[in-house]
């Protein structure tokens, strides 16, 4: 197993530690089992650091990264839309608040398919069992779902909830905002996502709005100044780690607490590395906040963190709040 430390990544940001998870997630899915050994990860105490153990080496890690972007252009998450009503009539939306009826149609074409991969993906975006009642004049008529498969037995009237890690407000569609990310990624953005500190922000891309540069009142419909969208994008693919549930109008969110733009996401930092399973585990167990010395220790927890959910200074789109370890 070779030991890579991610200097570019500090977990005590809350991207950045979502970002560690999306690069376990990958190695995970894509580099076969050598010898039983599969893939961890922990943390260097005092930078924060993550420190990858797996199969493959520095150069075959960037190789895998970039190899599962591009298996993503075919994605049929990242391709899935539903009718939106506006006043210029019905467009295509690629968001997260469908109409209970579509997510349950689109659920039902992948366990057709047999992909868990991509179940186990859906589940971490929106939750079809919690709903909201669309305005009578914002509800799709049956005929509007031309591009979309649904299930005549949930409701067309009523849209499914969705992470409390989607950000995005309005017409910013938070699955075209990670497909635009992902194309224009390449190795080298990723090489220096993992492996130095960028604070490069003359590029101009997409953002999902979970980097400390995203709290800033740009105009919603243009590009956001962004220092760096590989982040963003591995964060994205550690959203498998934080499934959603819930029932009738209240949802919630893995590691997650009160309200979307309106809570607080908590986590912790281990010093053993551990398996993705473990991970899941460590990541869901609740009120880690009021957890004693004595249990963290027992758990291998070497620190705590909260950032507040909110809105940002636009007033409509999510934003996270400065750390705070705990």
């Amino acid at each position: 197993m070779n030991k890579i430390v991610l200097r570019g990544m500090n977990g005590s940001i809350p991207v950045h530690f979502l970002g560690a998870l999306g690069v376990l997630e990958i190695l995970a899915e894509r580099v076969p089992i050598g010898g039983g050994e599969r893939p961890r990860l922990c943390w260097e105490a005092g930078t924060w650091h993550p420190q990858i153990e797996s199969p493959v080496q520095r150069e075959k890690l960037l190789a895998v990264l970039d190899a599962d972007r591009m298996a993503w252009e075919d994605s049929r998450l990242l391709r899935f839309s539903y009718p939106k009503v506006e006043k210029a009539g019905v467009k295509q939306f690629h968001g997260l608040r469908p109409a209970a009826a579509a997510w349950r149609g689109f659920l039902e074409e992948i366990l057709e398919e047999g992909d868990m991969g991509a179940m186990r993906f859906a589940a971490a975006l929106v939750c079809e069992t919690a709903t909201e009642l669309l305005p009578t004049e914002k509800t799709p008529h049956p005929s509007d779902f031309v591009e979309s498969r649904i299930d005549v037995a949930a409701p067309i009237e009523r849209s499914a909830l969705q992470t409390a890690f989607d950000f995005t407000s309005r017409n910013v569609q938070f699955l075209d905002q990670a497909e635009q990310i992902r194309k224009s990624l390449d190795s080298d953005l990723l090489s220096r996502a993992l492996f130095s500190l960028n604070d490069d922000e003359s590029a101009m891309t997409r953002s999902l709005g979970w980097g400390a540069s995203s709290d800033a009142p740009y105009a919603l419909y243009t590009p956001r100044r962004r220092a760096d969208p590989a982040m963003e994008w591995l964060a994205f693919r550690g959203l498998p780690f934080f499934p959603v549930a819930g029932a009738g109008s209240r949802l919630s969110t893995s590691a997650c607490q009160g309200r979307r733009k309106d809570g607080f996401f908590t986590w912790p930092l281990w010093s053993a590395a551990i398996t993705q399973r473990v991970v899941r585990s460590l990541i869901r167990r609740p009120r880690l906040a009021l957890l004693s010395a004595t249990t963290r220790n027992a758990l291998g927890i070497s620190g705590v963190f909260r950032a507040k959910l909110t809105k940002g200074a636009d007033g409509y789109s999510g934003v996270f709040s400065p750390t705070e370890p705990l």
